[in-house]
C-alpha cells in the first residue's frame, strides 16, 4: 500500500478480488511523488482503495484525482465527515453517459497473451534498439 510520510493517515492499494497487490517501489522516484509499481492480474477486475485514519487531518474535504492508462484523471471528493470510515473508500470503475443513458464500465487489467517470439521478430526488434 502507498503511504506518504507527509501526510500519515492517508494510504491507497489496488485490490483485486478482495485483496491488495503486491507492491514494488519505484527504484527511479522523483520528489514529492510516491510511485509504486504492480504485477497485473490478465483480464481481472480491480479496484483502488484509499483510506483516511488519524492522524489524518479532518478539517477540510479530500479531493482524488484518478487517472489510469493516461487518461484524463476523474475528481472524487470526500467531507470531511466522509473521510474516517472504516472499509475506507473503493473506486472500481467508472460511469459515463451515450445517448443519454448511464453506463458503469470496471477497471480491469487488459489480458495478456504471452508465447514466444520469432527469432526473426526478436533480431528485427534489437536491430531497433
Amino acid at each position: 500500500m502507498a503511504i506518504c510520510d507527509d501526510h500519515p493517515g492517508l494510504r491507497a492499494e489496488i485490490v483485486v478480488d478482495g485483496q491488495a497487490l503486491k507492491e514494488y517501489d519505484d527504484e527511479e522516484a522523483t520528489p514529492n511523488t510516491i510511485t509504486k509499481y504492480i504485477e497485473a492480474s490478465s483480464g481481472k477486475c480491480f479496484a483502488m482503495k484509499m483510506s483516511f485514519d488519524p492522524p489524518f487531518p479532518t478539517r477540510y474535504g479530500v479531493e482524488v484525482r484518478v487517472s489510469v492508462d493516461g487518461a484524463s484523471g476523474r475528481k472524487i471528493s470526500y467531507a470531511p465527515d466522509q473521510l474516517y470510515t472504516p472499509a475506507g473508500h473503493v473506486k472500481s470503475g467508472v460511469s459515463f453517459q451515450e445517448n443519454g443513458r448511464w453506463f458503469r464500465q470496471n477497471y480491469c487489467f487488459t489480458a495478456l497473451n504471452i508465447g514466444e517470439m520469432s527469432r526473426a521478430l526478436y533480431d528485427e526488434l534489437l536491430l531497433l534498439t
